[in-house]
């Protein structure tokens, strides 16, 4: 019960700072929105491995909440202040900043999988495991959200009605 209070204590004060950075509700909502889709693959792989959530394993999570955000920050920031953007510009941001999210989340996986290898049992494994497909979660869901970013924002009145 006390874990469940740390992440949800952690989504707050994630949603808060966005909140003021972004100056609207808008933004981080989409940002918070994938942070569950984020935490499905590892809480996935520990029920794969039969490893128990843990005060190590929410610190895991929390640390994957951060690097979630960090990426959608990178796509998302330069629409700060836009009051609509189309899929295109979302495209070419995502292919802009996709080369820098890789390469920042790949030298993090990186760092953290000789603690995977420990083999002592201990705290390092389940904290690298979760961490790591905390890591993989992130990527995958990067642009499922963007799609749906890119689904809220599309203004109805030039969207769907045919160029005369």
């Amino acid at each position: 019960m006390e874990l469940l209070f740390l992440i949800i204590l952690s989504f707050i004060f994630i949603f808060i700072t966005l909140a003021v950075q972004f100056e609207s509700l808008k933004f981080p909502a989409l940002i918070s929105a994938q942070l569950p889709l984020t935490f499905i693959v590892p809480l996935l792989m520990l029920k794969l491995t039969g490893t128990n959530l843990s005060v190590i394993t929410a610190l895991a999570l929390m640390l994957t909440a951060g690097i979630s955000v960090n990426n959608s920050i990178l796509i998302l920031y330069p629409f700060k202040g836009k009051k609509d953007f189309r899929i295109r510009e979302i495209s070419a941001v995502f292919s802009e900043k996709s080369g820098a999210i890789l390469m920042a989340s790949l030298t993090t996986a990186l760092s953290i999988l000789p603690l995977l290898f420990t083999g002592s049992g201990g705290i390092f494994t389940p904290f690298s495991l979760t961490l790591l497909s905390g890591i993989a979660g992130s990527l995958l869901t990067l642009p499922l959200s963007l799609s749906f970013a890119c689904l809220l924002d599309i203004p109805v009145n030039e969207a769907f009605i045919p160029a005369s």
